[in-house]
C-alpha cells in the first residue's frame, strides 16, 4: 500500500520545496519500492512551533538583530508616527500578498500578528508594518538595533 500523506504533503510543500537550501531526500521504501521525497517543510508542518522555538532560542525580542529586520521577533506593534500596525493576517484597511507563512520569522502569519516585521525581500528595508489608518498603507517602525 502506498505511502497514504504523500499526496498531500506534496500538495502542501510544492512552492516551499526550494526555499530551504536543504535539498531533497529520497528515501527507498523497499517494501513497495517507492520513492519519497522528503523535504524540510515537512517539518514544518509537523513541528512548527518546537522548530520555531530551536530556531530561535537565545533570540532578543527587545531589539533588531539584523538591518532589514527579517530576524526581528519582538512585539513592537506601533509605527514611528504613533498608528496601530494591522494585523498581517488581515486585509482592512489595506489589502497585501503577505500571506504565505515562510516569510515571517515567527513561523507563520498568524504569528507574526499586528507585530512590526520585514516579509518584504525587496521594496522595505528595516522593520515596518501597515497601518489601521486607511489614509496611511504603511509605515517604518523604530526598534533599536541590538547593541545599540
Amino acid at each position: 500500500m502506498p505511502f497514504q500523506g504523500a499526496k498531500k504533503v506534496s500538495s502542501f510543500c510544492g512552492a516551499d520545496a526550494g526555499l530551504f537550501g536543504i535539498g531533497m531526500v529520497k528515501i527507498n521504501v523497499v517494501q513497495n519500492t517507492i520513492f519519497l521525497k522528503i523535504v524540510f517543510c515537512i517539518l514544518k508542518v509537523f513541528f512548527n512551533a518546537e522548530m520555531s522555538a530551536v530556531l530561535h532560542a537565545g533570540v532578543s525580542k527587545s531589539c533588531n538583530p539584523s538591518p532589514d529586520g527579517h530576524q526581528y521577533l519582538g512585539t513592537t506593534s506601533v509605527t514611528l508616527n504613533g498608528r496601530t500596525c494591522q494585523a498581517w493576517t488581515s486585509q482592512s484597511p489595506h489589502q497585501h500578498n503577505y500571506n504565505q507563512d515562510h516569510l515571517y520569522s515567527d513561523g507563520s502569519v498568524a504569528d507574526a500578528a499586528n507585530y512590526c516585521r520585514n516579509p518584504d525581500d525587496g521594496g522595505h528595508v528595516g522593520l515596518w508594518c501597515y497601518t489601521t489608518d486607511p489614509n496611511i498603507r504603511w509605515e517604518a517602525c523604530n526598534v533599536p538595533a541590538c547593541g545599540q
